[in-house]
């Protein structure tokens, strides 16, 4: 309304902005074909353990294509045929997000391997509590 100021939460609405992003990727890697997301609850409490657990794997298997920021620019991230993506979108995400992330680290899709085939569940579940604590970058 005319007259009244609001205070805008600019950090959270760039952080809504990267969700978005990462959710129109996510509609242009499916083409209309939305996989079955199974409703799978998160087993392994978010905690130091297990951030360090994660940590340790993201730097093994997903840094080399998402880069240590989880910007999508990690050396090996060049040619394929969509860029991977941005992890720090995910930042602090509640626990609604855990399914999405464990299928997709499970199944991969397009330039992104099935890691299912390689972590065991347990090492999949670390990987969903780390991605959650990639901080988006400084602007």
């Amino acid at each position: 309304p005319t007259g009244t100021s609001y205070k805008v939460h600019r950090d959270t609405i760039q952080l809504h902005l990267a969700l978005l992003e990462e959710e129109t990727k996510a509609d242009s890697v499916f083409a209309g074909d939305t996989p079955d997301i199974p409703k799978v609850s998160n087993p392994i409490p978010a905690s130091a353990e297990s951030n360090a657990r994660g940590e340790t794997l993201y730097v093994k298997y997903c840094a080399k294509c998402h880069g240590l920021t989880g910007s999508g620019t990690g050396p090996s991230a060049h040619g394929f045929s969509t860029n991977p993506r941005q992890l720090w979108a995910w930042h602090k995400a509640d626990k609604s997000a855990d399914a999405y992330l464990f299928w997709f680290i499970t199944n991969g899709r397009t330039d992104m391997p099935p890691w299912g085939v390689v972590l065991s569940e347990n090492e999949r579940w670390d990987l969903v509590n780390y991605v959650k604590t990639i901080a988006p970058p400084k602007q």
